[in-house]
């Protein structure tokens, strides 16, 4: 059987280009599901977009679809003819229901169901054309956007109408209908030059066709043009281009021949922040910012344009008197800002809801100075100006600015930072920090300052939510604690802070007025918090490949102490340890001790009870290591605790060989119980090893 290559592209208005990756995607799915159900064989799909095209390639399709018998089975074979020897009703019912005659049916035996009526479909050879024609429509009216238009009588819904559909197998065409829009062998130039009809001959003609006439159809090569052309200006202008992927990614879809525009703009310009103005070339105007070596921002962008290089100073000016309009805006606000006495800040603040239950931003403000300044005395950490910038951290969010570009909430306090008489530069970066990290992966904050005031604005927030019960649920987290969690874990993990969640939670609880603790118990709130930020911790060592066991072997351990620094080290330790032998043979060990001694609290032993050798021995031996285990833990050194606790291996193998525990003598018994539980309890620092699956 024969085989070609098919076309497919869809023309339609200008797509926006948050429609055109998630069309894309739905757009191979879909094909590829349906022509798996189409008796067609085929090989390669690839599929490309622009913000005009939808283009699907298919390659190695036969030329039709095999002829093929299908069985259909139905009732009992009792039921094909009566006792007279004539076809039952039942029998002419599953005829018609099959579309065969009732004198072609079978009898046949079917696994489990025995001998059934069976009716021979057969379904006759289809050619490709008209498969495909049924495929690609299917597959276009189901395509889903965020918004959908109406234009013509049919009522067709699509992101955007449809103006031309270019379908052929081979060099035949592949007829269908879509809104109208007959297919044919045409499709459409660019915009730039002209939108001109021109003529497919087959789908290996097609990309080398629209290049000819500047239409990248390909979204790699395209985008490969594009970072040519960073590359370029960054070589001619020994610069460094902001290579922002999501910029890049917008140009991408806006634009079907890209080509560069460096314009220069009038200094004057970056007095602004450079987050600022790099903001609006970004968000508003889909510009590259530019750079020096040392990361100052360079009085010129680039621009990607849609077409050849032809006609530029144009094109030039026109990004020019969109950049200034859209900058001389952004000037008027930070101007306003520089002007405004922060008074005004403050006013606002004392308006602007946190949340209902829960006060203000000042409101806010005023519990997180208050455990910054419990965390500076528990860290010894003395500077006043940390205590006293933190009165500022959230007048940013009433400033002109961050109103008109949310995305700067925090980065503009350090501009704003000699308004409220910040000269320290640390101090500077730690009011504009408080959001970090913001995200699991994204930078933290740059020195000590920031991140104690991190922290403090992050469990504030945790604690509050708690609080009142706005506790995330599935995938629903309004407020982001899942990531203020992550947020906290990194902070200290990265900085290796001495900070115990215990206390942090309980500077943050106590911030807060009486009315408001009233609603929760301090006790079920830390155990429900650390709870909840242990599940993170855990998210993130089983990313590491730490297996469960380890993880569910501590988390008792950090919800009783909440400390991170060390719930990582014991963590660390059992990893490194839990596939020697010593030390599986001694968790085997703890696993039997734990199920004699898990309901007995008595440690206190008596040795003049002792009625066996192997008792002694294990009791001076566990007396022996006791002081260095304990000292060893304290000093988080893990390793060093187990090694020696491991030790007690042959002992402990000797007591439960000779030694009956639950004898009749119940001083004798509860003596032994006790000596066991001194001996589980050594480990009751490090790990319930118990836990431990081997």
């Amino acid at each position: 059987m024969s085989k070609n290559d098919v076309l497919f592209e869809l023309t339609v208005e200008n797509i926006p280009q948050r429609f055109v990756v998630g069309a894309k995607e739905q757009l191979l799915k879909k094909v590829t599901e349906l022509m798996s159900k189409s008796r067609l064989e085929f090989g390669e799909i690839k599929v490309y977009a622009t913000y005009r095209r939808l283009t699907v390639v298919i390659k190695d399709v036969s030329s039709k679809t095999e002829k093929i018998v299908e069985k259909i089975y139905g009732p009992s074979a009792r039921l094909l003819k009566d006792e007279k020897g004539n076809f039952t009703k039942a029998a002419e019912g599953f005829a018609r229901s099959c579309g065969v005659k009732v004198e072609s049916l079978k009898i046949e035996t079917v696994e489990k169901k025995g001998d059934v009526i069976c009716a021979e479909k057969i379904i006759n050879a289809q050619k490709a054309e008209k498969v495909l024609g049924s495929v690609f429509e299917q597959a276009v009216k189901e395509l889903e956007f965020p918004k959908n238009m109406i234009w013509e009588d049919s009522k067709f819904v699509f992101a955007r109408p449809i103006r031309n559909i270019l379908a052929i197998y081979g060099n035949k065409i592949i007829p269908l209908n879509i809104a109208g829009v007959k297919s044919s062998k045409n499709t459409f130039t660019s915009y730039f030059t002209g939108f001109k009809s021109i003529s497919v001959r087959t789908p290996q003609d097609y990309m080398k066709t629209l290049e000819k006439n500047h239409v990248i159809v390909d979204d790699l090569k395209r985008k490969n043009s594009i970072i040519r052309i960073i590359e370029g200006v960054e070589a001619f202008s020994k610069c460094v281009v902001n290579r922002d992927e999501d910029l890049i990614e917008e140009n991408l879809y806006l634009c079907e021949h890209p080509s560069g525009v460096v314009v220069k703009f009038p200094s004057e310009f970056l007095k602004l922040p450079k987050e600022l103005l790099n903001l609006v070339m970004k968000k508003q105007l889909k510009f590259f910012s530019c750079y020096d070596k040392k990361g100052n921002m360079l009085p010129f962008f680039l621009g990607i344009r849609d077409g050849v290089s032809k006609g530029h100073k144009n094109v030039e000016e026109g990004f020019l008197n969109v950049f200034k309009a859209r900058c001389s805006d952004a000037i008027f606000f930070y101007d306003t800002d520089m002007k405004t006495d922060i008074s005004v800040f403050e006013e606002k603040l004392k308006k602007l809801l946190f949340q209902k239950e829960l006060g203000t931003m000042y409101d806010k403000t005023l519990r997180v100075k208050s455990v910054l300044e419990a965390v500076m005395r528990e860290l010894n950490i003395e500077k006043k100006e940390l205590s006293d910038a933190s009165s500022f951290i959230y007048y940013d969010l009433v400033s002109s600015v961050v109103n008109e570009f949310s995305e700067l909430e925090g980065i503009m306090n350090y501009y704003y930072a000699s308004k409220y008489g910040v000269a320290d530069e640390e101090i500077k970066k730690a009011i504009s920090e408080i959001y970090l990290p913001n995200s699991s992966d994204s930078k933290l904050p740059s020195n000590i300052y920031s991140a104690v005031l991190s922290l403090s604005h992050k469990i504030d927030t945790l604690v509050g939510d708690f609080i009142i019960g706005a506790i995330p649920s599935g995938s629903n987290d309004p407020h982001g604690l899942r990531r203020y969690a992550v947020g906290i874990f990194r902070i200290i993990k990265e900085n290796d802070i001495p900070l115990s969640l215990l206390k942090l939670i309980e500077f943050s609880y106590n911030s807060y007025p009486e009315e408001i603790k009233k609603k929760k118990d301090f006790n079920v709130l830390k155990a429900e918090l650390l709870d909840f930020i242990y599940q993170r911790i855990e998210s993130i060592f089983e990313t590491d490949r730490v297996s469960s066991d380890i993880l569910n072997s501590v988390k008792n351990i950090f919800i009783r102490e909440g400390d991170i620094i060390r719930i990582i080290k014991r963590i660390k330790t059992l990893v490194e340890i839990k596939n020697k032998e010593d030390f599986r043979n001694i968790s085997l060990l703890y696993k039997r001790l734990k199920n004699i001694c898990k309901d007995f609290e008595k440690t206190e032993v008596q040795e003049s009870l002792f009625e066996k050798e192997e008792e002694k021995i294990l009791y001076d031996y566990a007396c022996r290591i006791e002081p260095s285990v304990n000292k060893f833990c304290k000093d988080m050194e893990y390793l060093k605790a187990v090694n020696e606790i491991t030790g007690l291996t042959e002992p402990l193998e000797n007591f439960f060989k000779n030694v009956m525990v639950m004898t009749e003598n119940e001083d004798v018994k509860k003596n032994r119980l006790a000596l066991l539980k001194k001996i589980y309890n050594l480990f009751s620092d490090i790990s319930d090893i118990s836990q431990i699956v081997y």
